[in-house]
C-alpha cells in the first residue's frame, strides 16, 4: 500500500514539473529565454528581440543595458515608444494605410504615380485633391487617368486615352492619316507625317539626278548596290550630299556649322539636325522604346517589326561603311550635326531592338536621308 501511495505521489510531482516547465533537465532552464508565439523570445529582453538586441532593426528603437532595469514590461514600453515613425506598417503586423503611406507626400496635378512612403511597392495618384491607390492599368501607362488629364493621350504598345470615366482606354481611330508632297526636282511624290509639333517624310529620300547635282556622282548608293531597291529604301548619300556641301560648303574634312541646311531636301524641307531627332524621338516615348513607333511594320525584314501605328514607317535600307561595304538588317539616318571635321551625327534603328541609338559615324558612309519640314 504505501509502495503504491508513493507512486502516486511520485506521478503527482513528475506531472507538476512538467505543467510548470521543468521537465527534469531536458528542456530549456528558467534562465533561458524561448521563442513566444508572435516569433520573439520571450525573458526578460522582450519580445521580438534577443537578450543583446540582436533582433532590433539598424539599432533603433532598442533601449541600452544601462537603460534596462530587468523590468521586461518597462524594457517594452521604452523599446516601442522610441521606434521611429517610418518604421514599416507591415512589419509590425498590418499593412500601412492610404493615410499612413502617402504621410508627407504632395498631393499636385500632374497625373504622376508616386511611391508610398512606407511601401515603396505601393503606387498612388493625386485625384481630385486627394490620393487614392492607382489601378494596374495606370501603373502600365505609367500615369494617373484622373481628374486634371481628362483626354490626355499617350503611347504604351499603342494609344491610350484618358477618357470621360477616368479610365484609359484604346481610341477607336484608325492609324493616323497621310499627307503627300511631290518633290519639284524629279516628281517624285513622298507620304509626309505629323508626329508632335513636327511634320516628317514617311519615306527615305531618294533624289538621284547627278546633272542637277553633281555631287551625287559616286556618292550615293542603293542598298547592297541593287538598283532595284533605291525605289522602296531610297538612297544612302554621303553627309556631304545629305549636306548639299556645293552650296554649304559642308564636306568630310570640312569643319561647318550650317543652321537648318535644305541640304539635298525638297524645297521647303530641310536636313535635321539632333536635337529635331530628339524631338522626334521624345515625342514617341524615348530612346529605349522609339523603334516600336518608328518602324515600319509586318512584311518587312526587320526582326523586330515597328507597329507602324504613326506612319513613319522606317525601313532596314542598309548602312554602307567609309570602306564600301553594307551592313544588312539596319536603317541609319543622318543629322546635319556634326562631332568633328570627319565625322557627323546620325540615328541608327536595329533589327533586333526597339532601342534607338543617337551614334556618329565618318562623314564618307552612306546612310538614309529623313528631312524635316521648315
Amino acid at each position: 500500500m504505501k509502495t503504491a501511495t508513493a507512486l502516486a505521489l511520485s506521478v503527482l510531482i513528475s506531472m507538476f514539473l512538467v505543467a510548470c516547465g521543468d521537465d527534469g533537465g531536458s528542456g530549456p532552464s528558467n534562465s533561458e529565454a524561448t521563442l513566444s508565439s508572435d516569433g520573439g523570445s520571450s525573458g526578460a529582453s522582450g519580445p521580438g528581440f534577443s537578450s543583446d538586441d540582436e533582433g532590433c532593426p539598424d539599432g533603433e528603437g532598442c533601449s541600452s543595458e544601462e537603460e534596462d532595469d530587468g523590468d521586461s514590461s518597462s524594457s517594452r514600453k521604452k523599446r516601442s515608444s522610441s521606434s521611429s515613425a517610418t518604421t514599416s506598417s507591415s512589419a509590425a503586423g498590418h499593412a500601412p494605410t492610404l493615410a499612413e503611406d502617402t504621410e508627407g507626400l504632395t498631393c499636385g496635378d500632374d497625373a504622376a504615380l508616386v511611391a508610398g512612403t512606407v511601401e515603396a511597392g505601393n503606387s498612388y495618384v493625386c485625384d481630385g485633391g486627394s490620393f487614392r491607390a492607382a489601378t494596374n492599368l495606370e501603373k502600365t501607362v505609367g500615369a494617373g487617368c484622373t481628374s486634371y488629364n481628362r483626354n490626355e493621350e499617350r503611347l504604351v504598345a499603342g494609344w491610350m486615352k484618358c477618357d470621360a470615366s477616368g479610365k484609359w482606354t484604346v481610341p477607336d481611330y484608325p492609324r493616323q492619316a497621310l499627307d503627300s508632297i511631290v518633290d519639284s526636282r524629279d516628281g517624285r511624290r513622298y507620304r509626309t507625317v505629323g508626329i508632335g509639333t513636327q511634320t516628317w517624310l514617311a519615306e527615305n529620300l531618294d533624289y538621284s539626278d547627278s546633272v542637277a547635282t553633281p555631287a551625287l556622282r559616286g556618292a550615293s548608293w542603293c542598298a547592297n548596290n541593287d538598283t532595284t531597291k533605291c525605289a522602296k529604301y531610297g538612297r544612302l548619300y554621303t553627309w556631304g550630299v545629305a549636306m548639299d556641301s556645293a552650296t554649304t560648303g559642308c564636306g568630310d574634312g570640312k569643319s561647318c556649322s550650317a543652321s537648318r541646311p535644305r541640304g539635298i531636301c525638297p524645297e521647303g524641307w530641310h536636313l535635321p539636325d539632333s536635337t529635331e531627332w530628339s524631338v522626334l524621338i521624345d515625342a514617341v516615348g524615348g530612346a529605349g522604346d522609339a523603334a516600336r513607333w518608328l518602324k515600319s511594320g509586318q512584311g518587312t525584314n526587320w526582326e523586330y517589326w515597328g507597329n507602324d501605328f504613326l506612319g513613319f514607317a522606317m525601313l532596314p535600307g542598309n548602312w554602307r561603311t567609309a570602306s564600301g561595304s553594307f551592313r544588312s538588317f539596319y536603317a541609319a539616318a543622318w543629322s546635319s550635326s556634326e562631332t568633328e571635321a570627319t565625322k557627323a551625327h546620325f540615328i541608327q534603328f536595329k533589327s533586333d531592338s526597339y532601342a534607338v541609338q543617337p551614334l556618329a559615324d565618318r562623314k564618307a558612309s552612306g546612310m538614309s536621308v529623313r528631312c524635316v519640314k521648315n
